[in-house]
Formats: C-alpha cells, structure tokens, sequence
C-alpha cells in the first residue's frame, strides 16, 4: 500500500501536466496590405490595407501621378521599425489609384499627404476608421486638383471621440466628392476648400452622426474666374451639434453662372448654426447670373 507521502519521496519523478494552449494566442497581431485591382483597369496595382486591434498609424505620401509612400506603424510607436511594420513605396498605372482601408478597433491614424499637383489624376478613398478615438487627414499641402481630375473620399469614423481634418486647395476643371459618416461619439470635422473654379464640381455629404459634434466648413469662393458649383448636405442626430459654415469670397463672377448650394437638417438637441458671408472684410457677392442658397433646419 503507498503512503500518501510517496509523491514526496526523494528521486521520484515529478510528471508534466499535459494541456492544449489555442492557437490564438500565438497569432501575432498584424496590418495586412494587400494589391489588388478595384479600378477595373486590369492592372493590380490598388491597395487594401486592414488593420488589427492596436493602435494603427498610416502615413500616406502621394506624388501626384504614379506611386504612393506608405508607413505602417502596426503597434502606434512612432517608428516604423518593428515586426509587422511597412515603409515602403508602391507604383501604379494610369494615375488612378484606389484605396480601401479598415483599421479595427484601437486609437487609430490615418494620414493622406498630397505633395504635387494632380493632373488628370484619379483617387478613391473608402477608409473605415473603427471603434476607437480616431483621426483622419487629408492634406493637398498648397497643391491644386488639376485640369479633368476626380477624387472621391468616404471617410466613416464608427463609435469614440473622432477627429477628421479634410484640407483642399484649389479644384478647378475637376470633380471632387467628400463623404463623411462620423458614428457614435464626441467628434471634430474640419473642412476646408480653395478656390472651385474653371468648370469645377464640388459635392460635400455629412452625416455627423451620434453625440455632440462640431462641423466647421470653409470655402474660398466659387467660379470666380469661371463657372464653378458646390452642393453641400450636413445631417445631424439627437444631440447638440455645432456648425460653422465660412463662405469667405464670391460666389459667380458676373457674367457666367455658379451656384453654392447648402442644406443643413440638424434634428433634435439644442444645435448651433453659423454661417459667415466675408470676402476678407470687403463685400460679399452673389455675382449676377449666379446663385447661392443655404437652407437650415433644425429639430
């Protein structure tokens, strides 16, 4: 008969516990970029990118005609020197380039730096910012949307407190489209555009979503050398929600016809408008043959 001693007997062996650990747990956290081809132009050269649940940051360089520089920094460090990182530059064809990105959960960047003109250049932009305290950039640093270019951008920022800074310079001869769903969350939207001129098309969508946000819209003057039109839309929701609408030069030029159209619903909550008409402290034009409407609503 073993005494119940036994096991602490000097020599004995003592025996491993054997067990299963998930597979899960040894998967390394990773940024996945991947080249496909979303424009349909047979060439293989458009990127997704879909980030993991830390906190990604990717920095985008464009030159303006046939390559991008991408950054990846997969755990949000500053640096781009880990496992998993990307610093790395990517060619395509035709100047068209489109670009998906969804970036999970955690406090995600995201940054988009135009560093020349573009000229008859095409972009698309689907970026899905997550769950988290985000932020989005799109910069043209000084640099026009050119003669018979089209840039689109869908910006949708989900739940937390968001931050999303959308900064053109001039449009002129091209189309330009900005959609932006902010989500659930205390959320900042900072619009900007140069002049809209030379046959220029600006469309502005906004739903600013859940919690109390803040919108403020800037714009240079629209067809002041040639006939140019925006049409903006900005939704609300149920809380108090701020806009500040700039329109800060003319609108027409006097002999051709532009149009600035602008249509605010802000729904329920005790919501604040402005709206300022100032070309840099001189009068304010609707030029002759021209038109300007801003319609407000609130809840």
């Amino acid at each position: 008969m073993f005494s119940r001693y036994a096991s602490q007997l000097p020599g004995r062996p003592r025996r491993a516990r054997l067990g299963l650990e998930p597979l899960d747990s040894r998967v390394v956290p990773a940024v996945v970029l991947t080249q496909l081809d979303l424009d349909g132009d047979g060439a293989t050269d458009d990127i997704r990118i879909v980030g993991d649940l830390r906190n990604n940051k990717i920095t985008i360089h464009d030159n303006g005609q046939a390559s991008v520089e991408i950054q990846v920094d997969g755990n949000g460090d500053g640096d781009t020197l880990d496992a998993g990182d990307l610093f790395q530059s990517f060619n395509f064809t035709n100047d068209s380039l489109v670009l998906e990105v969804n970036l999970g959960g955690g406090n995600d960047s995201f940054q988009y730096f135009v560093d020349q003109n573009f000229d008859a250049s095409a972009r698309t932009l689907a970026v899905n910012l997550g769950a988290g305290n985000d932020a989005f950039v799109w910069q043209m640093n000084n640099h026009q949307v050119g003669p018979q270019s089209r840039i689109a951008l869908d910006v949708t920022a989900g739940g937390g407190a968001d931050k999303v800074n959308v900064t053109f310079d001039k449009v002129m001869t091209s189309v330009a489209s900005v959609h932006a769903d902010l989500g659930a969350g205390v959320d900042t939207y900072d619009l900007a555009f140069g002049r809209i001129d030379n046959k220029a098309s600006v469309d502005v969508d906004t739903e600013l979503g859940a919690g109390p946000n803040t919108n403020t819209v800037a714009f240079q003057g629209i067809g002041i050398f040639d006939k140019a039109e925006m049409d903006m839309t900005i939704v609300g929701g149920p809380q108090k929600d701020t806009v500040d609408l700039q329109m800060l030069d003319d609108v027409g030029n006097g002999v051709l016809a532009s149009q600035a159209v602008v249509s605010v619903d802000l729904l329920a909550g005790d919501d604040v408008f402005k709206g300022s008409l100032d070309s840099g402290g001189n009068i304010f034009r609707v030029d002759d043959h021209s038109l300007a409407s801003i319609s407000v609503r609130g809840g």
